[in-house]
């Protein structure tokens, strides 16, 4: 016992001793030099910015900081079937050494992504290129089982070839997972070079991701100022609600067509992209062709499994 016990710290001793000696790579700025923002909305709509900041939307992404992370960084080494991650803290910054076979890298977590029932964390592996780590942290409580790291793909191997490694492009938040995650996002993937410059107005899911570009109307009502009917706006007058003990929401209010709902289509629904992010306001079909829920991700009333 005590010989293993010697090994996880010579272990872990050796993983620090790696992050040292890591190369750092220069980082990209995602946040766009002028950003759309959704600080404009707040004088009018406290009460909805408020709901917001208590919604999943408000924590589908975040820098990295003691305001975000959930996980234990606090020297904490996993393993699954080879596959090694070390966790720490290092010059105030949240980090990880990741190893498989006789490859080893160290990074800085960069941003959250998500908060609950699970956290993951996204590293920029090259410049402007971000990736999911493997494994990420259950931020349920101990007694539901959470508060532990666990991998993305727990009862199976992801090998470096597999197309479900994390340095594999289906684990590219670039291109499987920003438009959904932040406004106002611009992909700008460089097929020649291989490369992203990816930016956002906003680095998580506000007012612009479903309002679109709202600075001529906070404009007008600006000028206006004193006496403003905000009713006058053309504002929907009725909600999606979920009563108690219902499984699903429906709309309460006066009756009215889907076509606001493309808003909601495009990342609730299954789909393969058409353009480059995602306008607002824009018809669903002319983003995106829709595809339909099928076995084996999908179950037969099309809840996806």
């Amino acid at each position: 016992m005590k010989f293993f016990y010697l090994c996880s710290i010579a272990f872990s001793c050796f993983l620090a001793a790696l992050s040292v000696q890591a190369v750092e790579i220069a980082e990209h700025e995602f946040q766009k030099a002028k950003p759309i923002s959704n600080q404009q909305c707040i004088y009018c709509h406290q009460q909805s910015q408020h709901e917001w900041q208590q919604s999943d939307h408000a924590k589908a992404m975040a820098i990295a900081d003691k305001n975000s992370v959930l996980a234990d960084f606090y020297n904490k080494q996993v393993e699954h079937y080879g596959q090694k991650a070390f966790f720490f803290i290092k010059d105030n910054r949240y980090q990880v050494t990741i190893s498989y076979e006789d490859k080893t890298d160290t990074y800085p977590i960069k941003y959250t992504f998500g908060h609950f029932p699970l956290q993951q964390y996204l590293v920029e592996t090259e410049l402007g290129k971000l990736q999911v780590l493997p494994f990420a942290w259950d931020s349920r409580n101990k007694a539901e089982g959470g508060q532990r790291w666990y991998h993305n793909y727990s009862h199976e191997e992801i090998r470096p070839e597999d197309r479900l490694h994390w340095r594999q492009p289906l684990q590219n938040w670039n291109g499987m997972c920003a438009d959904c995650h932040s406004d106002g996002l611009v992909r700008d993937y460089n097929p020649k070079k291989n490369s992203f410059t990816s930016q956002f107005d906003n680095i998580n899911v506000g007012c612009l991701s479903c309002h679109g570009d709202m600075s001529e109307h906070t404009q007008k009502l600006t000028i206006r100022n004193v006496g403003v009917d905000v009713t006058s706006a053309k504002h929907p007058t009725g909600l999606w609600l979920r009563s108690l003990g219902e499984k699903t929401a429906h709309w309460q209010g006066e009756p009215r067509d889907n076509a606001f709902m493309d808003g909601c289509f495009a990342c609730h629904s299954l789909r393969a992209p058409l353009t480059d992010g995602i306008t607002p306001g824009k018809p669903f079909l002319d983003h995106f062709t829709p595809l339909l829920p099928a076995a084996p991700n999908s179950h037969a009333d099309r809840q996806i499994t």
